[in-house]
């Protein structure tokens, strides 16, 4: 899975090398990749990089999210779907090109379909760029560079 970002500027260059998601502990051995436990907890990986020339000049942060999108009927979800900010905050650091992030689910976070019918969902990332703020703080101001990744589909199964 690879995908493009955006940007205003001309020479500013990002993607994504891989977003998965893991299944944690539990007794399956070998879980599959695209389907999980919904009674166990999992994580979502996200990996990037930049490059050009507004890598070395730009301060701010990437926010970092992952969705569910419910194919069918269904909620979808905003990961790791707890009140509040729910995002990972990453600072830029000025010459860094390689960044990573792990979004941690707590078992039973996904709710499963009942009955027969299978609820599959995409699974979608969001990075976006985030002004800074006086003395480095993190903002909610939104710059001109982000992205959205679909890694494919997603299956929660109750055991």
């Amino acid at each position: 899975m690879a995908g493009e970002f955006e940007s205003l500027y001309a020479d500013f260059k990002g993607k994504v090398k891989t977003l998965t998601v893991t299944q944690l502990g539990g007794v399956d051995v070998n879980p599959p990749a695209n389907i999980v436990r919904a009674d166990q907890a999992c994580e979502i990986k996200v990996e990037w990089e930049v490059s050009g020339l507004a890598v070395a000049t730009q301060a701010g942060h990437w926010r970092v999210t992952a969705y569910l999108e419910s194919i069918g009927p269904g909620a979808d979800l905003d990961l790791p779907n707890v009140p509040g900010l729910d995002e990972k905050v990453i600072p830029l650091t000025f010459g860094q090109t390689a960044y990573s992030t792990t979004i941690s689910i707590p078992a039973g976070t996904v709710p499963v379909n009942p009955g027969p019918r299978t609820r599959a969902y995409k699974l979608v990332a969001g990075i976006t760029y985030t002004l800074p703020g006086a003395g480095g703080v993190a903002t909610n101001n939104p710059g001109p560079m982000a992205g959205f990744f679909e890694s494919g589909i997603v299956q929660f199964y109750q055991a």
